[in-house]
């Protein structure tokens, strides 16, 4: 027995600093994140436009470059009613890119295409198990935080933090997202049947 053999890939980037960490931050979504293949099946006697769904998107359009869907899912629906449970990701770090590292706005009321809608939506915990508002209302802990060198303790008054967060309003589903910052959701949607089908595995 030869034992196990693991094989991985390593990506090397040179460029300027700017650049790098944009292509960076674009090899690891497309490593991480890589599509997956589906297959269906097909008569013989049909061609590739006549199959059933040879193509579909329920986006609207491509989100901002520095804002990545993270989760959509409805594993959890029966413990919440049906909703779905969406989650957004801020791509990048302060200070990582002149733009990109900037906040992102986005509208979870444009996010799909005509046919699927979200009418309604509250934000979550990280893990969304309990409504955001529940951990804003608790006393957060203090750290007494020790810098090793005086190198670190300008580092630190250098990235303090970015901005304040900004509160999601449910009215406008308006959602700001501040650079490493990720936002949970339990969200209604509203699918039309003759389109349904089609995006199940989406968010099954």
């Amino acid at each position: 027995c030869e034992g196990l053999t693991i094989r991985g890939s390593h990506y090397v980037i040179f460029d300027k600093k700017d650049n790098a960490n944009q292509l960076r931050r674009q090899v690891v979504e497309k490593a991480y994140f890589a599509p997956f293949t589906g297959f269906t099946v097909s008569n013989k006697s049909e061609t590739l436009p006549d199959a059933k769904v040879n193509h579909y998107s329920a986006l609207k359009k491509a989100l901002p470059k520095n804002v990545n869907m993270m989760t959509l899912t409805n594993n959890y629906a029966k413990f919440h009613d049906g909703l779905v449970l969406m989650r957004f990701a801020h791509t990048y770090g302060v200070d990582e890119h002149p733009t990109l590292s900037q906040p992102a706005t986005i509208s979870l009321k444009d996010i799909f295409a005509d046919g699927v809608e979200i009418v309604s939506a509250k934000e979550m915990s990280l893990t969304g198990n309990q409504p955001v508002a529940n951990l804003e209302r608790k006393e957060r802990s203090e750290w007494t935080v020790v810098p090793l060198n005086k190198n670190v303790e300008d580092q630190m008054k250098d990235h303090s933090s970015f901005t304040e967060k900004i509160p999601f309003d449910a009215d406008t589903m308006v959602v700001t997202l501040r650079p490493m910052e990720i936002r949970t959701f339990l969200c209604k949607l509203e699918i039309e049947q003759s389109i349904e089908s089609q995006i199940a595995v989406v968010y099954s």
